[in-house]
């Protein structure tokens, strides 16, 4: 954070006070990310230990780029944890963490739970793209109830599957 000497940081009750000086604002920061990397990126936990309050920190990540950069470092570091863990979940067989898995990276083979309607519209025209069945028909109903003739060339609902698509307008 830069800081001019007619710029003060507030806080409310017992919370680290900031004085203009920098070297200060620097300590601060520096203990805040050593105990944001022990809480594996918890922010308000860390926030209560450090004493920094929230309005400092988010000020803080808003201007000190630097800042910015190494919480989401950290943020990284701890996504990078959970994922290890994660695979060494799969290699010991544990069933929930090979269905998250294949839920979250393998979604473009069928292995989703919740489906994504994704539309777009250019000069007047919807294109809709959906994978199964079910969905194309609650679109169809949906354009329906909207008032869209059957027989409108504006609107276009894909049903779309892994490698394979195909087309039906309505």
């Amino acid at each position: 954070m830069y800081m001019n000497n007619h710029k003060k940081i507030t806080t409310k009750g017992n919370k680290a006070k900031l004085s203009p000086d920098k070297r200060s604002v620097d300590r601060i920061k520096k203990r805040f990310l050593e105990i944001f990397r022990e809480n594996k990126g918890m922010v308000y936990v860390s926030l209560n230990q450090s004493g920094l309050s929230k309005t400092n920190y988010y000020e803080m990540l808003k201007e000190d780029e630097e800042f910015y950069l190494a919480v989401n470092s950290i943020k990284e570091e701890v996504t990078d944890f959970v994922e290890s863990k994660l695979l060494e979940n799969i290699e010991k067989n544990k069933e929930i963490s090979t269905i998250f898995y294949l839920k979250c990276k393998a979604r473009d083979r069928g292995y989703i739970e919740i489906q994504d309607v994704k539309g777009e519209v250019t000069q007047k025209q919807l294109s809709i793209n959906v994978l199964d069945i079910e969905t194309r028909e609650l679109m169809e109903q949906t354009i329906k109830l909207l008032g869209i003739p059957k027989d409108n060339d504006k609107v276009e609902i894909k049903h779309i599957t892994p490698n394979i698509e195909h087309n039906q307008s309505i």
